[in-house]
């Protein structure tokens, strides 16, 4: 933030009028916000808006690791372009948003220092559509907007320039005759080019688009694990995949396990935020991240609902397959949900009872927390006899990776998706022998997936990099990912 002093040399500079253009950087200097993140943060229904958000950045990071796009310039006009094409109601709501904004979040002393009759251009790297509403509303429709463009015709002035854009509109033999005033060091050509120039921080960081909203899987990804692409990399293609290889196949079972298994995550999600406030006291050397202590916006009480829906559905999709079973038949659908629910409310229990116990005495109860996870959803599909290998094979690994991090031991040395992948191997190799005719047929398919898929995983957690990038790179290793627990020591 900029002293009084320097704002008022800055506002006394604006007020004389020495110059012919008066040359303004948008968001964080006219605008004593971000119009793009508030913009987003204006979408209805905003859940959806934050799933096509996710999407989008999710995308992005994929491209960006082939190379073919740089995340940091594509990002935000992904993100509008997005949910302007996809969310098309919203143009009629925002202009009512930007009135609002306008009238509580333009920067007065810049507005009330403009000498009259000079002409003003208003330089950002945010989007007309969004920005031309707020400017019309405080007063400044006549001013010359230059931005991006996230309607046709298309224009990203992170990739294409600030510099580009303005020579363009403002001849270079007025250049000279220009004042400029922005807050962003990202614009630090245009303050060169510019003679008459000031950098200045007008306002605090504004918080970022869907701060408060509760969703499922939120508070894992973004404030218990916020580092490594945990969405990704743990429970997309380790927790859910391995599900999915478990249990038995049809797209009715594979829909069933995936919305099953977000009610029991959002459940579990509880008991990790239970974990980061209370199962803390318990320890000498806690470690929570930062994004878990500021995390805003997360409820029980909507856990539960979320958790509510995605049983309904669930349930729903295995229906078609299971009610033909003899055992299922006649079991009402009332009956079911009540199982359910009886399991999730037994895992908040037993989570309850693991954060209210000294780290010691934890162990005990972490392979449950798993068994949980893993072997629960058997109650609506069929659990295969390798699958049934392969989930115990997770809860050993993993449970032994917990032992040795609450011992103390280097935790980050254990490869525990190949210590699964060798109980497996192991496990079936013994089941085969005692069971020859286990595996009539094409039934070999399951455990040559199961086996392919955990070599991949426990290549990529010894060279610390994904599959693409081991191939393209020829299985180099890569730093290890950063951990919370590795820094939270070196403070120590």
């Amino acid at each position: 933030m900029n002293t009084d002093s320097q704002a008022g040399a800055c506002i006394a500079d604006l007020s004389a009028g020495e110059y012919r253009h008066v040359v303004l950087d948008f968001d964080q200097t006219l605008f004593l916000d971000n119009s793009t993140e508030r913009f987003l943060d204006a979408l209805r229904p905003r859940a959806l808006a934050f799933l096509i958000v996710a999407c989008t950045d999710w995308l992005l990071q994929l491209l960006g690791w082939f190379g073919t796009v740089q995340y940091n310039n594509q990002r935000d006009f992904a993100r509008v372009v997005a949910c302007t094409v996809l969310m098309p109601w919203n143009h009629f709501l925002w202009p009512g948003a930007a009135r609002r904004l306008a009238a509580s979040s333009m920067n007065r002393a810049l507005l009330d220092a403009q000498p009259p009759g000079r002409p003003v251009i208003v330089l950002s790297y945010g989007f007309r559509h969004i920005i031309a509403p707020i400017l019309k509303a405080a007063g400044l429709g006549g001013a010359t907007l230059i931005c991006s463009n996230a309607l046709p015709p298309f224009e990203n002035l992170r990739t294409s320039g600030k510099m580009k854009a303005l020579e363009s509109r403002l001849p270079l033999t007025e250049w000279d005759k220009a004042y400029f005033i922005t807050d962003s060091e990202d614009d630090a050509e245009v303050l060169a080019a510019l003679p008459k120039s000031h950098l200045m921080k007008w306002c605090p960081r504004p918080a970022p688009a869907f701060t408060g909203l509760y969703l499922p899987l939120r508070y894992t990804v973004e404030g218990k694990y916020p580092e490594g692409r945990y969405f990704t990399t743990q429970i997309v293609l380790e927790d859910l995949a391995l599900l999915l290889l478990a249990y038995a196949f049809s797209w009715n079972y594979a829909a069933a396990l995936v919305l099953l298994f977000l009610s029991l995550y959002t459940i579990y999600e509880i008991g990790y935020y239970d974990n980061d406030r209370v199962a803390v006291k318990y320890e000498t050397k806690p470690v929570v991240s930062e994004s878990a202590k500021t995390f805003p916006g997360f409820s029980k009480a909507r856990a539960w609902l979320w958790a509510f829906g995605f049983t309904v559905g669930g349930v729903v999709c295995a229906w078609p397959d299971y009610v033909r079973h003899p055992f299922r038949q006649g079991v009402p659908f009332l009956f079911d949900l009540a199982c359910w629910f009886a399991v999730l409310g037994a895992l908040y229990l037993v989570f309850f009872w693991f954060n209210h116990l000294v780290p010691a005495k934890r162990l005990f109860l972490f392979p449950l927390l798993h068994i949980f996870k893993t072997f629960s959803f058997v109650i609506f599909v069929p659990l295969t006899i390798a699958g049934t290998l392969l989930l115990a094979a997770q809860v050993v690994s993993i449970s032994v990776n917990y032992g040795i991090y609450r011992w103390g031991g280097k935790w980050q040395r254990f490869n525990r998706q190949a210590c699964r992948l060798v109980l497996f191997i192991v496990a079936a190799a013994v089941f085969w022998l005692l069971a020859p005719n286990i595996y009539p047929g094409g039934r070999y398919l399951r455990s040559v997936l199961i086996f392919y898929w955990g070599l991949v995983r426990a290549l990529e957690y010894a060279r610390h990099k994904n599959i693409l990038r081991l191939l393209a790179e020829g299985f180099q290793a890569g730093p290890p990912p950063p951990s919370r627990h590795d820094e939270a020591r070196r403070k120590e």
